[in-house]
This record gives structure tokens, C-alpha cells and sequence, in this order.
């Protein structure tokens, strides 16, 4: 291929990868190796919308898999490729051409295989709801088959747990306000947690997992009671207990039911952090002081509430899970260094929780990953995302001393493995009256702005802006199947919103309870059909294609008018009760 075919093909493929694209000039270009046909034929994906091919090699995939990608025009083929000089080389040829001009397949290339790469995330919002497959090239298959088969393992990891977000939001996020607008109710009895931030400047923080290891070190921690803050949240509770060890504080997020099992039995005073998403009858199970961390992990809700009753603060992330969430608290709380013990995320010794503990864990397909020790162990992509996620944490904030003393497991990329008993021999040189400083510090986190009745009349405006938008969607739909009507008979108008439709909609945005709930379900249903919404551009007759997209106008009016309902429902809920 002459140059300016080369350039123009690179053109067309920096569209999806502007900053790679500029890179594939400078490396040279490798072949691939060629492979016999009939392969991508006898994948099972008569069912699948989004086939996912790892390897471009000279562009097979997508020559053999034409016939089955444009028997229906919804099918998509997604390649990704590592390797920049096989990249440069497809560029190169007639085959690049005709791939990157078919709208209905996307050519990426990525640094690296990890769920949290910009590349795979980005897609990943693309396929959500949708059936899809993940494969390799034979190249692949055959000569890099562990990271083949860890390619289809991050897709497969990817896709499921944006899934399980959307699929929240998609039911309306019952689950989240089922115990939100209940736990929040109970606000005027808790403590601010926030305020606790930076009170225990540089005490040692131990956080606990309910990983195997743990008992490997359940002896020495019933000794470091006054030596170090030791943080215990869902299942690691519960083995904490078992162990006849009681933290010094506890800690839950989640919302299903299955945290009403880790919370049986959770000690009589313990001081819990906690967000109002947690399920709410294991919430009831907290007996200590109730220590309330600002946000509500992708809800903004908590933040309007907040900023009603004056106690706007710093809002974390969250993270994965509840170890994610104490160690930023252990963070912000002032701690160091960070100590973490019972954190496995792998099945070690064949076991995926410590000793006594029951979790219904549903089973993926493992991958091997190694140990600490070299050895190789099993785990999931879901664990390996959790251990991601507190690697990054830990880079991010590269002035914390982090130490991973679980004695097991598949550790954190850039964190030190230490066994315990030389962890405490080096660092927990120091005793703290904690006994005395943990109550004082709570006592002073009162949050007198915080009254019930306060609370309740903010649950009654809350309800009143619901009820309004309630209004405002029945225009909108109204009028939106009236210009409907009006473009089936012949009559095409240059606006697809009537006045009233535009009057309407700036009311609506103009609530109080659009930014506060219905917003994120508005920005999430885009998500969702991003496609959709790019296909209808590419509908060449005027009339269908204004047809098409009232009618998607409509249903995204249709699903934030039911996420109100929804809410309003479970709102009335919580105060009946």
C-alpha cells in the first residue's frame, strides 16, 4: 500500500485511538503469522450481538466473519490488539481499509490487559445489555495462550460488573433506596465519621480481610488491642468474632441482604462506619455508635441531603468493596503506616474465607495467578480487580506506608509482603490510650444541625419536587407523541420539541429532585444506548429517522418517569414506617 493510503487508514483508526495512533509511526512493522480458515465459523455466537476478537493478525477475523456480522445490522465486532507493529503492519494493507470503514466494527489497540485500562472500560460502556462473546485469533490461541485466555477472563470480568450497575439503575435502583431513604431517616442518631478525620494522625491502622491467612495471625492481633486501629467490615467481622478478637471499628456499604449475615452477632458498642446504602435491617444490627461517612457511592442523593443540612464534607470513593472503603478512611483518619492482614483475594489452601465463614460465593472461572511466595494460586478477575484497585490507591498516595502482612494470597502490586510479627517488631513501638481516645473523638463528631424534624421536612420537599416531575415527563411524552403523529402523516417540522415540550423540560431540570436523583439514571440510560442513539444518524430517509428518535426520546422519558415513581414509592415506604 502507497503512503497516503497508509496515513489515511491510520487517520481512520486514530478516531478510536488518538493517543496510540500516534505511536504506531514510530515502531516497525511485524507479520503475522497466516492461519488456515473455518475458525471463527464454528464459534457459538448465533445468539451474541458483540463479538470480541483479541488479535488483528492480517485481518481475518473480520474477513471471515463478515457474513455473520452483517446478517443482522445490531451485530458488532470489536478487535483489540497489543502489539503496535502487527497494528502497524494491518494498517498497511486493503484489508485495514475495508475493516475501518464498516460501522459496524471497531479496531482498538491497548497498552495493557487490565479491567481498569481506559480502552477496555470505555468499551465496556458500549456492550452493557447486550450478549456478547470474547475469542482470540489461532495466532493467539496457540502462541500467547495465558494471555488469550486472560484477555476473555477481563471481557468476560468487564461486562458482567458493568452489567450489574446498569441493571441497578435499570430497576429503578430499588435496591440502593430501599435502605437509603430508611437508614437516613435514623441520621439524627449517628455521628459524623468524616469528623473523625484526622484525629488519629499517624497510629498504625490494621485492616482486615476474611481471607484464609487470617489465621495465621488471629494470635497476634488479640495483642495489639492498644498497639494499632484494627478495622473489621462485612465477613472479616464475623471472623474477627470467631476468633474472640473485637476491632476497634466495623464498617458496611452493602446493600444486599446477605450483609444482614455478617452483621449477626456484631459486638455490643463497636463504633461502624457506615453509608446509608447499606441494607437496612443489617444496619439495625449495628449496637455501637453509628459513625455516618458522607456520599453514597453513585447516588447523589446523600449529597443533597448533606448540603440541606449543613454537613457537606469530603466524599470518598468507595473503591470495590468495604477493605476499599476502611482503607481510605484509615487513610483519612490520619493513620500510619496501613497494615493489611486476612487480604488473600485468592483461594488459598483451597478456601476462599477465613474459618467460620459462610459466604455465598458465586463461582466464575478461576484463574491462576502466582502467590507471594511464587507459587501459583487460584483466584478471580474479581479479586484481581480488588488488589488492582488498592495498588493504584496506594501510587496514587505515594507518601502512605502501606504493608501487606496477610501471609497469603496474590498480594498488591507495589506493596511490600511482611510477615506480621516483624511488621509489629518494627512499627508498633508505641501504645495509645485508644480505649479513651476512640469515645472522646466520637463524642465531639455530634452533628446538632441534624434533627429529625429537619429530616423529615426535607423527605416532604423531596417528595413534593418527585411528584412535579412526575408532571413534567407526562408532557413531555405527550408532546413528543403528538410531533410523532404529526411527521407520520407527511408534516415534518424543523424542531422535534414543541414549546410546551421546551418549557417543560427546563422545569424538570430545574427541580431539586432531578439533580438529586433522577439526573444519574438520565446520564446512565445514554449510556446504554450510546449506539442506538449513533445508528439513528446513519438512517438516510428524514422522516424514519426523526421517527426513530422521538420514539427513543420517549422511552428514555417512559423509564426516568418509572425511576420516579419508583422512588416516590420506596420514599413513602420508609416514612409509613
Amino acid at each position: 500500500m502507497d503512503r497516503e493510503s497508509f496515513e489515511t487508514n491510520l487517520a481512520l483508526f486514530s478516531h478510536n485511538n488518538p493517543q496510540l495512533a500516534i505511536h504506531i509511526p514510530e515502531v516497525s512493522p511485524e507479520t503475522p503469522p497466516t492461519y488456515p480458515g473455518g475458525w471463527f465459523s464454528v464459534l457459538p455466537i448465533q445468539n451474541c450481538e458483540v463479538v470480541y476478537l483479541f488479535g488483528i493478525g492480517l485481518g481475518e477475523g473480520y474477513t471471515e466473519g463478515k457474513r455473520w456480522l452483517h446478517e443482522k445490522s445490531e451485530r458488532r465486532l470489536i478487535i483489540m490488539e497489543d502489539n503496535l507493529g502487527i497494528l502497524h503492519h494491518f494498517l498497511q494493507t486493503e484489508s485495514a481499509t475495508d475493516l475501518l470503514n464498516d460501522p459496524q466494527v471497531e479496531l482498538y489497540g491497548f497498552f495493557k490487559l487490565s479491567e481498569e485500562d481506559p480502552i477496555i472500560k470505555r468499551v465496556g460502556w458500549s456492550v452493557v445489555q447486550q450478549e456478547i462473546y470474547p475469542t482470540s485469533i489461532p495466532f493467539y490461541a496457540e502462541t500467547r495462550s495465558q494471555e488469550a485466555e486472560e484477555f476473555e477472563q477481563v471481557i468476560l470480568y468487564e461486562t458482567t460488573h458493568k452489567n450489574e450497575i446498569v441493571d441497578e439503575y435499570l430497576n429503578y435502583g430499588i435496591v440502593f433506596y430501599r435502605s437509603f431513604y430508611r437508614n437516613l431517616l435514623s441520621l439524627h442518631e449517628s455521628y459524623h465519621g468524616n469528623q473523625l478525620f484526622g484525629k488519629f494522625q499517624n497510629i498504625p491502622a490494621i485492616i482486615c480481610g476474611a481471607g484464609p491467612s487470617l489465621k495465621k495471625n488471629m494470635h497476634l492481633l488479640k495483642d495489639l488491642s492498644d498497639k494499632a486501629l484494627i478495622f473489621g467490615g462485612g465477613s472479616a467481622l464475623k471472623a474477627l468474632s470467631n476468633g474472640g478478637i473485637i476491632p476497634h471499628f466495623g464498617a458496611g456499604i452493602d446493600p444486599n441482604p446477605s450483609q444482614l449475615d455478617r452483621m449477626e452477632g456484631c459486638p455490643q458498642n463497636l463504633p461502624f462506619f457506615y453509608r446509608p446504602r447499606m441494607h437496612y435491617q443489617a444496619f439495625r444490627e449495628v449496637r455501637g455508635p453509628r459513625l455516618y461517612i458522607n456520599g453514597a457511592g453513585g447516588y447523589d442523593t446523600a449529597e443533597w441531603f448533606e448540603e440541606q443540612l449543613g454537613i457537606s464534607h469530603k466524599v470518598l470513593d468507595e473503591g470495590h468493596n468495604v477493605v476499599n472503603f476502611c482503607t481510605e478512611i484509615a487513610h483519612e483518619l490520619g493513620c500510619h503506616p496501613i497494615i493489611f492482614v486476612g487480604m488473600d483475594l485468592a483461594y488459598t489452601g483451597n478456601a476462599a474465607y477465613s474459618e467460620g465463614v459462610v459466604e455465598s460465593h458465586e463461582m466464575t472461572h478461576e484463574v491462576t495467578r502466582p502467590d507471594i511466595f511464587g507459587n501459583p494460586v487460584s483466584t478471580q478477575w474479581k479479586w484481581i480487580a480488588e488488589s488492582d484497585w488498592l495498588a493504584r490507591y496506594v501510587k496514587e498516595n505515594s507518601h502512605l506506608t502501606v504493608i501487606n502482612a496477610t501471609e497469603g494470597g496474590i498480594g498488591f502490586r507495589g506493596v511490600p509482603n511482611v510477615p506480621l510479627k516483624k511488621v509489629i517488631e518494627k512499627y508498633f513501638t508505641k501504645s495509645y490510650p485508644l480505649h479513651e481516645i476512640i469515645p472522646r473523638e466520637i463524642e465531639k463528631a455530634t452533628m446538632p444541625e441534624v434533627i429529625f424534624e429537619k429530616v423529615l421536612e426535607l423527605f416532604h420537599e423531596l417528595e413534593k419536587s418527585l411528584e412535579k416531575l412526575l408532571t413534567s415527563f407526562d408532557i413531555l411524552i405527550q408532546e413528543s407523541e403528538k410531533v410523532r403523529s404529526q411527521i407520520a402523516v407527511g408534516d415534518i417540522p424543523e424542531t422535534l420539541q414543541t414549546g410546551l415540550a421546551v418549557l417543560a423540560e427546563t422545569e424538570l431540570v430545574e427541580e431539586p429532585a432531578y439533580g438529586a436523583v433522577v439526573e444519574i439514571f438520565n446520564t446512565m440510560y445514554s449510556h446504554i444506548h450510546h449506539n442506538k442513539i449513533g445508528q439513528l444518524k446513519l438512517i438516510p430517509d428524514e422522516r424514519e429517522r426523526k421517527i426513530k428518535t422521538l420514539e427513543l426520546m420517549e422511552k428514555k422519558y417512559r423509564f426516568l418517569r418509572r425511576t420516579v415513581e419508583a422512588n416516590l414509592l420506596l420514599l413513602r415506604e420508609a416514612l409509613s414506617e
